[in-house]
């Protein structure tokens, strides 16, 4: 048995049902909305003071709740509604992993979710979290027109909750991922706390914290271009500044994307770095601490360079080579090199020189910031192989093409909500279509242009 209680009420059917749910959350977002409007605020407020504003220190604690006996044990699993023992106002959805049990020492990594309406969704990160051994709380009311200096009350009261009933939690290896307002929750609370936290998830809303006692921070900004809250120039200039704090910090802009989640399988990518990153970074933890988990990763990095299918063990060891902590070791090396001539082995598969090519290049362009740590084991082999193809009249035509298609792509995210620069992007993918002539390049030109053209006829006046 282990400690979880048994305190909190049993939900409704209504409760238990995904539809009913989803009607009041959209329902609540709608009144949520209606009152700030009426109070003269709008939802933008609860996340654009984190973009251009000065951060000041925050120290404030929650509420100063008395100590009480610790609550009966539960076990693991998914917990919908656990209401704390110190406060019935505070709940919070749970989940442990199945190794809780059996790794009876260990202190295990938490991953705090948040979310605008205040209803976060544990079970999306419920796969990865049994994968990785980390525990999951949603912390619930925490949404869109709360006061912020109510929102300590909640986010304090289930850390001293998950202490109080006893939760085997890493008291450093925290990390924060949200949406929107949640995304800016989160930021505050890990800005507020820098100590109990290692790394945040930022979508739609928040930047790099820069206050003191966040250097040790592993940030990733996972933006849509078109996003009316994030300025996209300002973004990647508090990005820059980040690493030069020493934060590390992940980047991802989506072009065409506007105020919403980015992919699962980039959250989930985004979670697993800073995971890794930080039991090899982080200051708190001891010597001894790091070193066993530089053990057991590069362990498992050995086992993963047996993975049969060659297409499962490109994905495993990309995985690995975004972790810079590791990117000196004989393991990461060996795998840097296998991920290569896994991936030249797939290309040789494709018998046409012009589809061979574009495969090879679309994998450098996905892989850019993640291979320039082994440039000498991966970009020389992959530009060697792109180079034999160019003796093919059709090939360096086509590479012309795609040249000018990925460098369109780069100015499109980095020109975020530019009016004028979106215009000369879609007037850049014009010119691609027409220059490509009967090649596929002129209908993909002319896919990426036709959303922005709609978003610059609605936007542009």
């Amino acid at each position: 048995m282990h400690p979880f209680t048994t305190r909190h009420p049993t939900p409704t059917a209504a409760e238990r049902g995904s539809m009913a749910g989803l009607c009041r959350a959209a329902w609540l977002c709608s009144w949520t909305a209606l009152l700030l409007t009426l109070c003269g605020a709008t939802p933008a407020q609860d996340v654009m003071d984190l973009l251009d504003t000065p951060q000041p220190e925050q120290t404030q604690a929650g509420l100063d709740i008395p100590d009480e006996p610790t609550p009966q044990p539960r076990g693991v699993g998914y917990h919908e509604a656990v209401t704390a023992f110190h406060d019935k106002e505070v709940t919070y959805r749970l989940f442990v992993p199945a190794r809780y049990e059996t790794e009876q020492d260990a202190l295990f990594p938490l991953l705090v979710l948040q979310n605008p309406g205040g209803r976060p969704n544990v079970k999306r990160y419920q796969g990865w979290a049994e994968a990785h051994g980390v525990i999951v709380v949603g912390i619930n009311k925490v949404a869109n027109g709360m006061a912020q200096h109510h929102k300590p009350r909640y986010q304090d009261g289930v850390f001293k909750d998950l202490d109080a009933i006893g939760v085997r939690v890493h008291p450093s290896l925290r990390f924060t991922i949200g949406m929107s307002g949640g995304s800016a929750d989160g930021e505050r609370f890990a800005r507020r706390r820098p100590k109990d936290f290692a790394g945040i998830v930022l979508q739609g809303a928040g930047s790099p914290p820069r206050n003191a006692g966040t250097e040790h921070f592993c940030v990733a900004v996972l933006f849509g271009a078109l996003d009316p809250i994030v300025d996209i120039t300002k973004t990647l200039e508090h990005a820059d500044a980040a690493r030069e704090r020493g934060q590390h910090v992940f980047v991802r802009i989506y072009p065409k994307l506007e105020h919403d989640w980015a992919p699962l399988e980039d959250q989930l990518a985004a979670l697993t770095w800073m995971l890794r990153q930080s039991r090899l970074t982080h200051p708190a933890l001891s010597d001894e601490e790091r070193a066993s988990y530089r053990d057991q990763m590069l362990t498992q990095m050995r086992a993963d360079a047996k993975i049969e299918d060659p297409q499962a063990r490109v994905t495993a060891a990309a995985e690995w080579m975004r972790v810079r902590a590791l990117a000196d070791t004989p393991e990461a090396q060996a795998l840097a090199k296998a991920w290569v001539d896994d991936l030249l082995a797939l290309a040789k598969q494709i018998d046409d020189p012009v589809q061979r090519h574009r495969f090879l290049m679309q994998s450098a362009s996905d892989h850019q910031a993640t291979i320039e740590a082994f440039r000498e084991v991966v970009v020389w082999p992959i530009s060697l192989a792109i180079d034999e193809l160019m003796t093919h009249d059709d090939v360096r035509r086509d590479h012309e093409l795609h040249v000018r298609f990925l460098e369109n792509r780069e100015a499109e995210w980095r020109a975020g909500r530019d009016v004028q620069k979106l215009g000369e992007v879609v007037a850049a993918y014009e010119a691609l279509a027409a220059d490509a002539g009967d090649s596929d390049w002129a209908a993909r030109a002319e896919a990426e242009a036709a959303p922005l053209r709609a978003w610059l006829e609605k936007h542009a006046k």
